[in-house]
């Protein structure tokens, strides 16, 4: 499912996000999926969930860009590994 949740204060985000993981879990074995615009915020995100769950492991962090391109190559929202 896709989820868009806009702010402009990046804490109120990291926040939701490590709420929404919580109560919503995944597969053990199937990566979350989080769509990122720059490298830089996908290692700030990374850093932000490891320390208030104390680890950030088994996620996807694909630039907007690309994950757009593999969806409309593939018709499909969830990426797979090569």
């Amino acid at each position: 499912m896709l989820a868009l949740y806009p702010s402009n204060k990046l804490e109120h985000l990291s926040f939701l996000l490590t709420t929404l993981l919580q109560q919503q879990p995944g597969g053990v074995f199937e990566p979350e999926t989080i769509l990122v615009e720059s490298p830089g915020m996908q290692h700030w995100v990374s850093m932000q969930l490891a320390d208030t769950q104390g680890i950030a492991m088994n996620i996807d962090f694909p630039l907007l860009g690309s994950f757009y391109v593999e969806y409309r190559a593939k018709g499909t929202w969830r990426r797979q590994s090569a």
